[in-house]
């Protein structure tokens, strides 16, 4: 910050959900957390990271920010080849277990070519009634910004993730099904932080 002098960290790292607790998953078999499915997601923080800065040291309107971001979701973007692969990798595990991975990335069931155009309008309508939500909320700029992180963290972002890990059993690497830890209450409970990062001086040098 050129007016303090001061460097500071916007931490973004979301936590655990409070469910996921050591005894619970014992109590399920597990000594470890499953790599992938739904019990190891937690909080989604980069959102709310992002429209902090935006927020305290930007200038531009969240509605200007997200224009780029709705474009491209909902007009497509060009796949880069490392996405196609990922997509052929896992296309079985889409097909038979991860349905809405499928809606999003099997068009039309099938392993969309590098370079294609790819389109996700769920996140194009997603960012768009945030916005509209926000522009509804306040007429400033920080207040939409506020209302903004409202609606991901306690409106209807926060609530569509809780119904999803709540009634979604999803078939992880343990080889069975099950539902996610997140809740609401994780979501509605979490800010990101701002804090002055650990440094160190090394001759005229921080």
């Amino acid at each position: 910050d050129e007016k303090t002098r001061a460097m500071r960290s916007v931490c973004g790292q979301g936590p655990a959900p409070a469910l996921a607790d050591p005894e619970a998953l014992r109590a399920q078999g597990m000594e470890l957390m499953p790599g992938i499915g739904l019990m190891p997601a937690t909080v989604p923080g980069a959102f709310g990271a992002w429209l902090t800065m935006l927020r305290d040291h930007g200038t531009w309107s969240l509605a200007d920010v997200l224009a780029p971001a709705i474009g491209y979701a909902r007009d497509g973007f060009p796949l880069v080849p490392r996405i196609s692969q990922a997509i052929l990798a896992v296309q079985s595990l889409f097909r038979d277990e991860w349905h809405s991975s499928a809606d999003t990335w099997l068009p039309d069931g099938k392993v969309p070519r590098p370079g294609a155009l790819h389109r996700l309008p769920v996140l194009a309508d997603t960012y768009t009634r945030i916005i509209e939500t926000a522009q509804s909320a306040s007429d400033s700029r920080t207040g939409q910004i506020d209302a903004a992180m409202d609606c991901w963290y306690r409106g209807f972002v926060a609530e569509a993730i809780d119904a999803y890990c709540r009634d979604t059993p999803v078939r992880d690497t343990t080889g069975e099904k099950h539902t996610g830890l997140l809740r609401y209450d994780d979501l509605a409970q979490w800010a990101p932080t701002v804090e002055a990062p650990v440094t160190l001086d090394f001759g005229r040098y921080t």
